[in-house]
């Protein structure tokens, strides 16, 4: 069965992903820490979604918020678990923010990429995998559909 071959993988992402978390939560939560000239730890608590779309105020925003990341894995796992990579990136990236949805009411996110006066929106390794993961499915449908 693929999610077996799926789990372990998902499993070490998501573990990274809290392991990540938990570090910026105990060491940058008040003072943030310069990476580079261009990326900085900064800890802070997103009640919203991606870009703080929603804030996550409302009673309807919030359980969209725990449902939406639900029936997105479920619709990958259904459709694409075929396609490794891509399917563990998504699942542990949905999964890493919906504990965080869970155990705190908000994602933290802490990672700050800036140059100048841009400042890319805080982040965190699940929105990554997330992106990443969609980039990657993107490609791979894209590529069987020209074949």
């Amino acid at each position: 069965m693929i999610l077996f071959r799926l789990l372990p993988t998902i499993i070490i992402l998501w573990l990274f992903d809290r392991a990540t978390k938990e570090y910026a939560l105990a060491y940058h939560n008040l003072h943030p820490l310069i990476i580079n000239p261009f990326m900085y730890c900064i800890t802070e608590f997103n009640q919203g979604s991606s870009f703080s779309l929603i804030e996550g105020n409302h009673y309807w925003e919030r359980t969209f918020l725990l449902i939406a990341p639900v029936l997105c894995v479920i619709i990958v796992y259904y459709y694409f678990s075929h396609l490794f990579l891509p399917t563990a990136l998504i699942i542990s990236g949905a999964l890493g923010n919906f504990y965080d949805r869970i155990a705190y009411s908000a994602v933290i996110d802490f990672i700050l990429l800036q140059y100048n006066s841009f400042n890319f929106p805080l982040f965190n390794l699940a929105d990554s995998y997330i992106f990443f993961g969609t980039i990657l499915l993107i490609y791979y449908i894209i590529r069987n559909t020209n074949d």
